[in-house]
């Protein structure tokens, strides 16, 4: 039975956070080679392992956003990433949903951008929808990243109460994300 596990990335062993990098630089050569996660982000990470060995990998960056006056505990889903001899056994989906699970539980909504090729994959792993009227920007430089200038498409689930509530104003919105320069969902 394969089983998804998952711990703060900060709170993860060197031993840990070495795989999930190693893992990353397989997908994504020009991943860099001290740490996958920016140590001023708090990230929840989710991996498969097979072998001792990490083969399979997702993470959630947690932030906090105001919208309308409103402050709201979100998640962007970041580095979904599995081996390509690992690929097509069903482990990005469980990845995925096991995230958005966690998201679910403790979160008041998710968002983050993907390719248009995938949008397919993550509405079957996690029913994330496609959201046309949302924006997301990185922060408020003037050069900032953004979705508006990206070849992405914003993805979202409403989890809680309060989010569910303000569903109107969440949907039709421009969220800043508060990253640093060159980071981005």
């Amino acid at each position: 039975m394969i089983k998804v596990e998952t711990v703060l990335y900060q709170q993860a062993s060197l031993k840990i956070k070495k795989q999930i990098n190693d893992l990353l630089q397989d997908i994504w050569p020009s991943v860099n080679d001290s740490e996958a996660h920016d140590s001023d982000l708090v990230v929840q990470s989710f991996y498969v392992m097979i072998d001792n060995r990490i083969v399979s990998y997702a993470a959630v960056i947690r932030l906090q956003v105001i919208i309308k006056d409103k402050l709201y505990q979100i998640g962007g889903l970041s580095c979904v990433a599995t081996l390509p001899s690992f690929q097509g056994q069903g482990l990005g989906c469980k990845i995925v949903a096991r995230a958005t699970k966690w998201m679910e539980d403790n979160l008041d909504f998710g968002v983050f951008t993907c390719a248009p090729d995938l949008v397919d994959f993550y509405y079957r792993a996690g029913n994330w929808k496609a959201m046309s009227n949302v924006v997301l920007i990185g922060n408020h430089d003037n050069d900032a990243l953004s979705s508006r200038n990206l070849d992405v498409i914003v993805l979202m689930r409403i989890f809680s109460k309060k989010a569910l509530s303000n569903y109107e104003e969440i949907t039709n919105s421009i969220i800043y994300l508060g990253f640093s320069k060159g980071q981005f969902i």
